[in-house]
């Protein structure tokens, strides 16, 4: 049995505690509910006709739906997925990069004051189209291990792959060319693997190391192919080499064979190396074009970009 004055002691301290109702109560301070995160997450989307975008490979006069990328602090991220709706007339094609960063590799990219990501570039087969500002970003998460939500803002691209408009959420979009014929991009890169041809997109794992053969497919016809340099990394060991077309035994290490098909060019590069230069099996690796020559054949002022990377695993 609770005695009389433990009872009472209990019926004060309820008193209290709910108050007299007189309006004097102090506001109660809410607690956080969200963690300021090192990451910051995002998704950037773009809306264009299905006869621009190629998504299985097989078509030329189509970009490869892979081939896009948005260029952030200097690294390309290709498109997560990619959605059709087939009853749009014309039928379209939505790319999404859903993307969570960590800020060290967005560097100035990210305002954390305004929390919103500048220069972010949309690139088509190597070639930047557009620059993005001001866009939002999310770097706010319910827990100190949790993912922030992403933050979407999409856009639509025109046919001629030059008009871009804001659809949905915030951004400034900046144009970086003027017209179609300022254009030069690959339509899609593949490589030969018992004589079929495959798409080289992220993720592959089966190219051969030996008598490796790729294809590189621009959109228009294209001069001074043989002028480049390009660097390929073993990215397992970290390990790299130079390869120079004006070198002659660069040369030796690659045969390039330029054709036109429709109007297009397509260049067959066939990789034979060495010693210390040449493909091993099973090894990841890198190759990024850092220089070239190669331009359009019907306006030589508008020239291929160089750091444009590929990134592949060779066979066992």
């Amino acid at each position: 049995m609770i005695r009389s004055g433990l009872l009472f002691l209990l019926v004060v301290s309820l008193v209290v505690a709910t108050g007299c109702g007189n309006g004097d109560d102090k506001p109660v301070t809410l607690v956080p509910t969200t963690v300021t995160r090192d990451v910051v997450s995002f998704t950037q989307s773009f809306v264009m006709p299905q006869s621009t975008v190629n998504t299985n490979g097989s078509l030329r006069g189509q970009t490869w739906w892979q081939d896009f990328a948005l260029r952030i602090n200097g690294i390309d991220y290709a498109p997560s997925t990619y959605t059709i709706d087939a009853t749009a007339q014309p039928p379209m094609v939505t790319l999404t990069f859903a993307l969570t960063l960590n800020k060290n590799a967005l560097g100035t990219v990210w305002n954390e004051s305004n929390k919103t990501l500048t220069g972010i570039q949309l690139i088509e087969g190597g070639q930047p189209i557009l620059t993005i500002n001001a866009t939002k970003g999310n770097d706010q998460a319910t827990t100190s291990t949790g993912t922030p939500a992403t933050v979407v803002t999409k856009f639509s691209i025109s046919a001629d792959r030059v008009t871009i408009t804001l659809i949905s959420g915030t951004g400034t979009p900046v144009q970086v060319i003027t017209t179609a014929s300022d254009t030069l991009f690959l339509e899609k890169v593949t490589y030969l693997k018992n004589n079929v041809e495959y798409i080289l997109a992220s993720g592959v794992t089966d190219v051969p190391s030996s008598g490796t053969t790729f294809k590189l497919y621009f959109n228009t016809e294209v001069i001074n192919h043989t002028t480049w340099t390009a660097t390929v990394t073993n990215i397992d060991s970290t390990r790299s080499f130079q390869l120079d077309s004006g070198v002659p035994a660069d040369r030796d290490l690659f045969i390039v064979t330029p054709t036109v098909m429709g109007g297009k060019s397509v260049m067959t590069v066939v990789v034979h190396g060495y010693a210390g230069r040449q493909l091993k099996g099973n090894t990841n690796y890198r190759v990024t074009l850092t220089s070239s020559s190669i331009a359009r054949n019907d306006k030589p002022t508008v020239t291929f970009p160089a750091n444009v990377t590929r990134t592949f695993r060779t066979a066992p």
